[in-house]
């Protein structure tokens, strides 16, 4: 059951972290309000905060609930994910 839960964590952190992205890029302009701004900070936090619970999800999938961290590591698509997510 918590890895069930973990999984969702991690795929609902995965879909806030792109959703806060394509909110940010909408945000971005030349010239900007300081409300603009203020909210583009907000916006931003909150992709932190998403990159984190994805973070914290997938290692927790890696190391404790789940497979054994062997099938995580010595997948091919395991290195492309860090990159692209680092």
């Amino acid at each position: 059951m918590e890895e069930i839960a973990v999984r969702y964590i991690h795929f609902i952190g995965i879909l806030f972290l792109a959703s806060t992205l394509a909110i940010e890029n909408m945000l971005l302009s030349k010239s900007m309000s300081s409300h603009s701004v203020k909210r583009l900070v907000l916006i931003d936090g909150l992709y932190g905060v998403s990159a984190l619970v994805t973070l914290g999800a997938g290692l927790t999938l890696w190391f404790a609930v789940g497979k054994p961290s062997e099938f995580y590591a010595k997948t091919r698509f395991s290195m492309p994910k860090w990159d692209y997510f680092c």
